[in-house]
């Protein structure tokens, strides 16, 4: 955090500057805060998976993925907590539920991302999409593990 007084003539105003995103990364290094030796995989890996998703490829999906993968809701609203996940066990079953894993409403938010520079933390690497409208700007989320396969998906 970052305080002072910027000055304009003679008039001074306080100002507070803070991080706004969840990022613990460096521009040089963004994603070592979850793990990942080197950015430039993870960066490899998510662009296939969004490629993958944007074309509707669900074999191409299906391989940027880290098995179990974890869902939050399939093409609704969850009920309940928060902290229930559905798993996916293998590519098989997702190439199977594929649209109903990725909703079209959720592939389009997802596609407007760009898998690149994510926030990172912790817990994983994030491409986060906000919506402009669907679902009460609800938006899409999605996490990605320090290789780059999709963990969890928030949808």
């Amino acid at each position: 955090m970052v305080e002072g007084e910027w000055s304009q003539g003679s008039a001074l105003q306080p100002f507070v500057l803070g991080r706004t995103d969840n990022s613990d990364g460096t521009l040089a290094h963004r994603y070592w805060v979850a793990g990942a030796a080197d950015d430039a995989p993870v960066h490899e890996n998510a662009w296939r998976f969004w490629d993958a998703l944007r074309r509707g490829d669900a074999q191409g999906v299906a391989a940027q993925i880290a098995y179990p993968l974890k869902v939050r809701s399939i093409g609704a609203k969850t009920s309940g907590s928060l902290d229930k996940y559905l798993e996916v066990a293998t590519p098989e079953e997702l190439v199977k539920d594929f649209d109903q894993i990725f909703w079209q409403p959720y592939r389009t938010i997802l596609a407007r991302g760009l898998p690149r520079d994510m926030s990172a933390n912790a817990h994983g690497i994030f491409l986060e999409v906000v919506s402009d409208g669907y679902e009460d700007g609800a938006g899409a989320f999605l996490m990605f593990n320090a290789q780059g396969r999709v963990a969890v998906l928030f949808n």
